[in-house]
């Protein structure tokens, strides 16, 4: 299968475990204030709406010739958006949320495999656009969505929304650098969750993938569990350089 189905499909099923989560939702849930701290689900799903919106505009922005936004305080703008859509009723957010999602899928849906993949995102780190469309349509919200269902007692099924993602992204390339962020992604869910055999094996393939994520691992709070683990001192151990 091509790169678009697949890309497409990714992007369906955060919007659809959203879908679910809001679904599932109690009265005490849905009337939480938020505060830039702690926020409410109705924060988190303004908050993925908003950059969700921010990409697909900067998307169409760079397909038209004009000059992209880019956002150097990634905090100040994440406060920003919460204190815009604090006081906002619960059926705008959702309206928004519904909004960008399907702003994300028309541009994964109307572009080129070749723009996708050869066309850089200088507002994102030169990434290509089938890459940003992910983290902003997939993996950005299965960071937010697996943490809230984490928080809320159900580590289970947070650990099964990574499990899933694994298989589903590790279809879009084979590239080592690509699987060994799959891999290392993979690893943070299951030392979160304690299932620290399985954290130290993800972490040992997303390393032998992509070494340089050795120096990400060892400040990393999500691989905390792991790092006071003695069985797994050696993950995290500076690579020795070779004399030649």
């Amino acid at each position: 299968m091509e790169l678009k189905p697949k890309l497409i499909h990714v992007i369906q099923r955060a919007y659809e475990e959203e879908c679910f989560l809001v679904s599932q939702s109690d009265a005490t849930a849905n009337a939480e204030v938020g505060t830039f701290g702690h926020w409410s689900l109705k924060d988190i799903i303004a908050h993925l709406a908003a950059w969700q919106a921010y990409d697909a505009a900067n998307i169409d922005a760079l397909r038209q010739g004009r000059p992209c936004r880019t956002i150097d305080d990634v905090h100040a703008a994440n406060q920003a958006i919460f204190d815009a859509h604090r006081e906002q009723a619960w059926s705008g957010v959702l309206r928004y949320a519904e909004e960008s999602n399907a702003t994300v899928l028309r541009l994964a849906t109307e572009m080129e495999v070749s723009v996708l993949t050869c066309v850089s995102a200088p507002w994102a780190g030169e990434r290509a656009l089938w890459e940003v469309l992910v983290a902003s349509g997939y993996v950005h919200p299965l960071i937010h969505l697996s943490e809230y269902h984490r928080l809320n007692g159900d580590t289970s099924y947070a650990i099964d929304l990574w499990e899933e993602a694994a298989g589903l992204l590790e279809r879009l390339s084979s590239e080592p650098r690509w699987l060994g962020t799959v891999a290392y992604n993979l690893a943070c869910a299951y030392s979160l969750g304690g299932r620290l055999d399985e954290a130290a094996h993800a972490l040992r393939e997303g390393l032998q993938l992509r070494s340089d994520l050795r120096d990400v691992a060892v400040a990393d709070a999500d691989l905390t569990a792991l790092r006071e683990c003695v069985n797994n001192q050696e993950l995290f151990a500076p690579i020795e350089e070779e004399c030649g």
